[in-house]
């Protein structure tokens, strides 16, 4: 064995165990990528489409696994907060898209606000919505605030909080 290679050996096998623990990491070792405003926006447009394509289970798919979701509505005077898990969320949209004739939903005066850091992003905008449920339209106009994180290499929602009312 040559002596010269032997002294290279542990060198190389720190490198090795190095990089593979970064591999395996949750977040690697050199960090996830900053958070962009085009990026926010793609996944803004993907809920939106979704939305409008009455998929509950594809909105969803940019939520992180541990989401968190809270409504505040008023109508007829009353007003009531609901908070919602991940799978609580697709459940009640599902449901809602089941029984809807018809729906639509917009969202306008968007701000998208990145983190110093590049680790978080807020979004927050004006959004309608209005369905049909047994030939009535219900109609909706709110307010919402939704913070993104990256989450093992891919953008999604971590919370959202929505301040609405039945027009």
């Amino acid at each position: 064995m040559n002596k010269s290679n032997y002294k290279l050996y542990p060198a190389k096998i720190s490198v090795f165990l190095f990089l593979a623990a970064c591999l395996f990491s949750f977040s690697g070792c050199f960090g996830e990528s900053e958070i962009t405003e085009t990026e926010v926006l793609e996944v803004i447009n993907k809920i939106d489409t979704a939305a409008q394509n009455k998929d509950a289970d594809a909105i969803v798919a940019n939520m992180a696994e541990r989401a968190q979701l809270k409504a505040t509505v008023t109508a007829l005077g009353q007003t009531q907060t609901l908070s919602y898990n991940r799978d609580q969320y697709r459940d009640v949209v599902k449901k809602a898209f089941a029984v809807a004739g018809s729906y639509s939903h917009n969202r306008q005066n968007m701000q998208v606000k990145i983190a110093p850091d590049g680790k978080t992003a807020m979004v927050i905008s004006e959004e309608t919505e209005s369905m049909t449920l047994n030939g009535q339209e219900i109609r909706t106009t709110q307010n919402s605030v939704s913070s993104f994180v990256r989450e093992n290499g891919k953008l999604v929602i971590l919370f959202n909080e929505t301040n609405g009312k039945l027009l």
